[in-house]
């Protein structure tokens, strides 16, 4: 190869590697403002389907400069991360002490915790056949819409898929259970099929008792 074109190759081949540095840093830096995003919309509980409602999404893209991935996109791609982030300080916390076991201390010891510090929100459900979950919530409190996107992406069709219609659903009256977009929800795709804390309009099997002790199968046998 003469030494004009060998010059040439390598410095085209040392431009490349440098575009492709530029390009790999550029998508982590844009990778971690979407985690950060991410985190945030958790912790203020903004639900992710906020991100498909163009004017939101055409606000962040405005002041962001950036392209905003839609809420499938932030489940799949973000959402993990964010999880195994806020996994990994729970483990700090506790000195890499098993997160699910039990620590006994004595009543004459104080202990000083982060109000609102991280933790793990988790569901599950109990059938006469199976049980379903865990089911692991992100935001640092369940709410609603958070139930509601469990209900509708993981525990519904999976119960449908095991019982078809063949079955009463029944859960508590804690206040993520009674809002109104999850009883609207249970109306429509469960109507009489459902227990719970109802309003006088529900299309519910039967009323949760408002002084219920809440002893469910849950309570005992998970």
């Amino acid at each position: 190869m003469p030494t004009g074109a060998s010059a040439r190759f390598r410095a085209q081949e040392s431009l490349s590697a440098l575009q492709r540095k530029e390009k790999r840093q550029k998508k982590e830096s844009v990778t971690i403002q979407y985690i950060d995003l991410c985190d945030k919309m958790v912790h203020t509980k903004i639900p992710f389907r906020t991100l498909d409602n163009p004017h939101f999404r055409s606000f962040l893209e405005k002041y962001t400069n950036q392209h905003i991935p839609g809420e499938a996109t932030m489940r799949k791609e973000y959402l993990p991360i964010s999880y195994q982030n806020t996994i990994a300080k729970i483990r700090e916390s506790v000195n890499d002490q098993k997160i699910y076991g039990f620590q006994f201390i004595s009543l004459q010891t104080i202990s000083e915790h982060e109000r609102d510090s991280s933790k793990v929100n988790v569901f599950c459900a109990l059938s006469q056949r199976k049980l379903y979950g865990p089911f692991f919530f992100i935001e640092a409190t369940v709410t609603g819409h958070s139930y509601l996107d469990m209900l509708e992406q993981r525990l519904v069709p999976q119960i449908r898929q095991d019982l078809d219609d063949d079955f009463i659903f029944q859960q508590d009256g804690t206040p993520p259970h009674f809002h109104n977009a999850v009883r609207a929800y249970l109306n429509t795709e469960m109507s009489d099929r459902w227990i719970g804390r109802a309003g006088v309009r529900d299309r519910c099997f039967m009323t949760w008792p408002p002084r219920s002790p809440d002893m469910t199968a849950c309570d005992f046998f998970l």
